[in-house]
């Protein structure tokens, strides 16, 4: 392997599986899943370490605003206690590059939403053009655990006589 691209990507197996799932279908939810190694994306089973979450994040499909608080509990929609309109508050929000990324722990994985725009075709109608999709990258534990924690715990933690 090259020292540049070893440079560029330190931890090449961070990321397990990398999924699409499409909740604005919401008469049958659809999950994609990337396969790299033929540069293709394929309809997915889901399983049994995945159902919690996917049905998490189709619990809070309806709209971006409810999909931008997914993992916080009791919340009011974003921008309900602040004096703007919902296009200045629409624009903020798309504005920020962190905006919508979201992180479950349990398994671990970072989810994001996606905006649907229309249907592309009539097969698989969306049925409420405010609902959003999800894109969901699922991080290898053992990858983080056994060598990322390692390196960053040694990088900032080491001091001469080992760890401080």
């Amino acid at each position: 392997m090259c020292t540049r691209s070893r440079t560029l990507i330190p931890n090449r197996d961070l990321v397990k599986e990398i999924y699409i799932w499409k909740t604005s279908l919401q008469r049958n939810p659809q999950l994609l899943r990337l396969d790299a190694d033929f540069g293709e994306i394929k309809e997915a089973a889901v399983s049994d370490d995945l159902r919690t979450l996917l049905a998490h994040l189709q619990g809070h499909s309806s709209d971006l605003r409810t999909a931008l608080r997914a993992w916080e509990p009791n919340s009011p929609p974003v921008g309900d206690q602040e004096n703007e309109d919902d296009q200045s508050r629409d624009n903020r929000l798309r504005s920020n590059a962190i905006t919508g990324w979201q992180f479950d722990e349990n398994i671990p994985a970072i989810v994001h939403a996606i905006l649907q725009r229309k249907p592309r075709s009539s097969r698989q109608e969306v049925t409420n053009l405010e609902a959003v999709d999800w894109m969901v990258i699922v991080l290898n534990f053992d990858t983080i655990r056994n060598r990322i924690f390692p390196e960053l715990t040694r990088r900032y933690f080491a001091g001469g006589q080992g760890l401080d």
